[in-house]
């Protein structure tokens, strides 16, 4: 995964650049809930007239949803 900063009005954020396999796996995650944390993360419906070309979310939000997607995928196979 790649990152390159840039800069909003208010602070600094983390863009992701994903992998084709990366995007494709949280395009599969609709809401993912933990103990301690609560990610949700929505895909738009095929019948969308809207494209998401990027897709921006805090590195830490990002990071866990993946990684919680991943154990979890890996404990119902």
């Amino acid at each position: 995964m790649n990152k390159e900063s840039y800069y909003t009005q208010s602070d600094a954020c983390m863009k992701f650049l994903l992998t084709p396999e990366e995007f494709r796996e949280i395009l599969q995650v609709h809401e993912i809930s933990h103990i301690k944390k609560e990610i949700t993360l929505f895909t738009a419906p095929d019948t969308s007239p809207l494209k998401v070309k990027e897709i921006h979310v805090a590195k830490k939000d990002f990071e866990l949803a993946l990684e919680i997607y991943r154990n979890e995928s890996n404990v119902n196979k």
